[in-house]
């Protein structure tokens, strides 16, 4: 049995990364690119964002930090444009991202402990491509340790995508008895 405890109301993480990073020229996936380029920059050179809903839900929202992260950029690359200068002359790309992960970090790490704190869980498990993101590994051992929470996090070769839990997620179910003919429609919202 599941409980759904928070979803995404918009763009999911690593969306909001893959966004990012293509505006800024990385490539894709910008999960990883965004991560290693920004080692070593100042995550708190720029202040972005982080969605907190007021009716006490744990569910994410990056639209928002998304949004502020291309906007400065535009608004970067027009000063350099009036000034005569290249985007790279004049904002530190190094330290926007980090500070753009760090934002999407803290509210993913937030949020987890805050639900596990609320549902009495004494273990914590990230899964799925953002979990690799070295940041929120670092963030979310800190705040287990902190809370005295168990902390599971699956080596970086499990981390590409949920294929890997759903693909557990039906072998727990097929070992209950639960199958589906041939027939069964490809659905992203069916029940687990």
């Amino acid at each position: 049995m599941y409980d759904v405890l928070a979803r995404t109301r918009d763009d999911a993480p690593g969306e909001a990364f893959d966004k990012i990073a293509r505006a800024c020229g990385l490539g894709y996936p910008g999960g990883p690119l965004i991560d290693k380029m920004s080692r070593g920059g100042n995550s708190n050179a720029f202040q972005f964002p982080k969605t907190k809903f007021p009716d006490g839900s744990l569910d994410f929202s990056f639209s928002g930090v998304k949004t502020a992260a291309l906007n400065l950029i535009n608004r970067f690359e027009m000063q350099s444009r009036k000034d005569g200068l290249e985007i790279g002359e004049v904002l530190d790309y190094r330290d926007f991202v980090a500070s753009y992960q760090q934002a999407i970090v803290d509210v993913l790490a937030e949020n987890t402990i805050e639900a596990a704190k609320r549902h009495d869980v004494s273990t914590v498990c990230i899964a799925g491509g953002v979990s690799a993101n070295s940041a929120l590994r670092t963030k979310m051992t800190a705040l287990c340790e902190a809370e005295n929470l168990r902390l599971y996090v699956p080596p970086l070769v499990l981390c590409t995508d949920n294929a890997a839990m759903i693909a557990s997620a039906g072998y727990y179910s097929y070992i209950a008895g639960r199958t589906d003919g041939m027939d069964l429609n490809a659905c992203p919202s069916l029940e687990i």
